[in-house]
């Protein structure tokens, strides 16, 4: 007898054929290469951590520290022109001393008197419209930065107070405890240099993408 089955009512085998079908083999293969294409990027991001984790273990932070300098007028008396000129010659005088107490030779002189290590830095500004000097000290520790910026301090009140046109007085005293704890600029270096590489890759490999 002949056979009228309908192709429909062929078994599974016989239809479906061995393998699979070339759409499910493209699938696979871009899911593949869309790995393989973020491998480099992941692999750069991890190193980058491990590179600034180890710089974070190896290089030591730096610590700020802050001594604070009033200047006030020699005398109090006098009229109001006085007073105005006596302002005004002691921002002159403020001026000259934050820029001497920063001076990196004075700085160093000073630091080798406590001592301190060479790493040790200072600088000294004035407050904006004030004669108020803020020396802030860095060093390796919070006590050796603390030492340094009040060093800086007591040698701006004695220098002052010998030239006799104002006096001065420390009306902060830097303190361990409060010494502000800064990252290695290296760190932030390596750590800038990783997120840039990593930012790189990603960018390419999203590029690269079909």
């Amino acid at each position: 007898m002949t056979d009228h089955r309908e192709p429909t009512d062929l078994p599974a085998a016989e239809t479906r054929g061995s393998g699979s079908s070339p759409t499910s083999r493209d699938t696979d293969g871009a899911s593949r290469t869309g790995i393989g294409r973020w491998r480099l990027p992941l692999a750069i991001v991890v190193l980058g951590t491990l590179v600034v984790a180890l710089t974070a273990l190896l290089l030591p932070g730096r610590y700020d520290a802050t001594s604070v300098v009033g200047l006030r007028a020699a005398s109090e008396g006098g009229n109001q022109a006085d007073i105005a000129a006596s302002a005004d010659s002691l921002k002159q005088v403020a001026q000259q001393e934050a820029v001497a107490s920063g001076a990196p030779g004075h700085v160093e002189s000073i630091g080798r008197s406590i001592p301190v290590s060479r790493d040790a830095k200072a600088t000294a500004n004035l407050d904006p419209d004030s004669t108020t000097i803020r020396i802030v000290a860095q060093g390796v520790s919070a006590r050796e930065s603390s030492a340094l910026a009040n060093a800086l301090a007591d040698d701006a009140v004695k220098r002052i107070g010998r030239d006799g046109t104002a006096r001065a007085v420390v009306l902060e005293r830097a303190e361990p405890t409060y010494a502000e704890k800064k990252p290695n600029r290296l760190l932030v270096a390596g750590a800038g240099e990783a997120a840039v590489l990593a930012a790189a890759a990603l960018a390419g490999a999203a590029r690269g993408r079909p």
